[in-house]
């Protein structure tokens, strides 16, 4: 299964922010989408249409699941977010 259609799966179809070219203007519009589906992103990353993507099971999908299980990334997300009144 494609990255997209996970993300759109797990993200109830919110998830397409999160692949938004990261202009300077659509930053912290990207931060923000991917801070809001934290918890659909872990459960993304830890389900088994995850694991049995075969396109996922490269570096970059190691990296994905790397940076979704990473709590300073998490809290670091959360106070920039918080600071701009999310």
């Amino acid at each position: 299964m494609h990255l997209a259609l996970l993300l759109r799966k797990f993200t109830n179809g919110k998830g397409d922010t999160c692949l938004a070219p990261a202009h300077f203007a659509t930053n912290f519009v990207t931060l923000q989408s991917v801070y809001r589906q934290k918890d659909a992103l872990y459960t993304m990353v830890v389900s088994k249409d995850w694991k049995t993507a075969s396109c996922l099971k490269d570096a970059k999908g190691e990296e994905i699941v790397s940076l979704v299980m990473d709590q300073s990334f998490w809290k670091e997300c959360g106070i920039v977010c918080k600071n701009q009144n999310l």
